[in-house]
């Protein structure tokens, strides 16, 4: 009603704390804390002023120098990473293990998905289906989450989360299309099974690039929380001003890891302020770091601003899987980023205080 719409809006006022529901028909919420609503706030504000072009044509292309290509089984990996994380925030991983059959796995479930017809696939729409928890589910093409901005994201997309804890969403919780069966759920849960593995053998590497022992991660990486979204962009000739396949934006994750087949990933070169495509490697993920990994490095790792395009003849899928501790898991700046003339910029905070449930991630 209008007087509990009145209170609630009293309350942000007066606590700054926000109630979001976690299930779509409404019957559990969570509250959104103050740190994350506002830095969703700040950064729809600052999206705009991105200067991020929406003509892909005029957008050159990544030199190797600018998104580099690392190698999994190199000696070097680990100075490689520092330096890509700390300069960069994006690169290419190659030799990483996860067999090319289960990335075309990935691939020919999500184009089964999306060859769906709509009615069905609206069946399970994100946050308008009862009984479902929030954030999953079907996103149709022109909407304006995940994120939000001045115009809707010209992609659609299936989502499926897993997070154990206060909200304890469960892979049995999500909306599984009826008419792709037992098979297609079970293509798609093996896909993520290995994204997670190679996720969980490169967090000692994380460790070491920041001169932490190996295993300085795994206590909040006991249950992960992921997040894996089966992304369609169709054609467009030509886009309109201030609109994208995916708006620019910085990922909530500690990092993520993208299968890109058709280029259409835009960056952002810090240095040079300047924007540039990523290309597709044939066996290579894209790699960037997140908003949790920025923060717990005291921000001497780079999360970087980013968006999609797909302005051509034919369709672009693509397979992000977001990556990040356990949700409720309390992370502490990393001691080593931390000096006399530089202390903690940031309390201990967990991915539930954060900006992705102020997102309805």
């Amino acid at each position: 009603s209008y007087s509990f719409c009145t209170l609630l809006d009293s309350l942000h006022k007066t606590m700054k704390t926000f109630l979001r529901p976690t299930l779509a028909a409404g019957r559990r919420w969570v509250a959104v804390s103050a740190y994350g609503q506002e830095k969703e706030d700040a950064l729809r504000r600052e999206a705009i002023s991105w200067n991020a072009s929406s003509d892909q044509d005029s957008i050159p292309f990544a030199t190797r120098e600018e998104v580099p290509v690392l190698d999994f089984e190199s000696e070097s990996y680990v100075e490689d990473l520092k330096k890509a994380n700390t300069e960069i925030g994006f690169h290419l991983l190659v030799n990483h293990g996860v067999p090319e059959d289960i990335v075309n796995l990935g691939f020919k479930a999500s184009e089964q998905y999306h060859a769906l017809p709509l009615d069905a696939k609206m069946e399970h729409e994100m946050d308008n289906t009862p009984g479902y928890p929030g954030g999953v589910g079907y996103l149709p093409n022109n909407n304006f989450k995940l994120p939000r901005r001045v115009k809707g994201n010209l992609t659609e997309t299936f989502i499926i989360k897993r997070e154990h804890g206060p909200r304890n969403v469960t892979l049995d919780k999500m909306p599984w299309p009826p008419a792709l069966g037992d098979a297609w759920r079970r293509d798609v849960l093996t896909y993520a099974s290995h994204l997670e593995a190679l996720a969980m053998r490169m967090l000692p590497k994380y460790a070491q690039a920041l001169n932490m022992p190996p295993d300085y991660f795994l206590p909040a990486f006991q249950s992960p929380l992921w997040r894996l979204r089966l992304a369609y962009y169709p054609p467009v000739t030509k886009y309109e001003d201030l609109q994208y396949g995916v708006g620019p934006h910085v990922d909530t994750t500690f990092f993520t890891i993208l299968a890109q087949r058709e280029a259409g990933l835009v960056v952002n070169n810090e240095k040079e302020k300047t924007w540039r495509r990523v290309a597709s490697v044939p066996g290579a993920f894209v790699i960037n770091t997140g908003e949790i990994l920025r923060n717990l490095t005291n921000d001497t790792w780079l999360s970087t601003r980013h968006y999609a395009l797909n302005a051509g003849a034919t369709p672009r899928y693509s397979i992000p899987f977001f990556f990040c501790p356990t949700a409720d898991y309390k992370c502490e700046v990393v001691p080593s980023t931390v000096t006399p003339t530089c202390p903690a910029k940031y309390p201990p905070t967990s991915y539930l205080d954060g900006q992705g449930v102020a997102q309805g991630e």
